[in-house]
């Protein structure tokens, strides 16, 4: 085991979640634990820069620790600043599996894990699965199936 999987598996060992963020012209970051340790499915967020995203999932994570349950669609206040809400959206695509959670798959040995994609709003707090979403933004957060 390399340096990675060994801070995961010492992490989840100790009850806490770990962030892999790739921060790069497409950033994405995402979670690995949340369904081992609280049966939560692993979250995914795109088109954040790395620090910021791992705020974003630290603060979901903790609402999950805490013992928060979201329906995927329900908006979720409390873990943006200014009063802006996020929302869940379920993953189906063993593609994008691949492509965003590369150290989940190690983690769990497969893609079996539930996976959902959390998605953030524009300036006028619409988010990207509903009417009015700001177009620029779109190409930021893909909704993959």
């Amino acid at each position: 085991m390399g340096d990675v999987e060994d801070n995961i598996k010492r992490l989840v060992d100790k009850g806490m979640w770990w962030i892999g963020a790739v921060d790069d012209a497409e950033p994405f970051a995402y979670t690995v634990g949340l369904h081992r340790l609280f049966q939560h499915p692993e979250v995914l967020l795109t088109g954040l820069r790395a620090q910021t995203a791992m705020g974003v999932l630290n603060a979901l994570g903790n609402k999950i620790r805490d013992g928060a349950r979201y329906e995927t669609g329900e908006r979720i206040a409390g873990v943006l600043t200014g009063g802006m809400s996020v929302a869940l959206r379920p993953i189906k695509s063993k593609q994008t599996y691949r492509d965003y959670l590369g150290y989940a798959l190690w983690f769990y040995g497969g893609d079996w894990f539930p996976v959902v994609q959390l998605v953030w709003p524009d300036k006028k707090n619409v988010l990207p699965t509903e009417s009015g979403f700001d177009p620029a933004l779109a190409a930021k957060q893909p909704l993959p199936e």
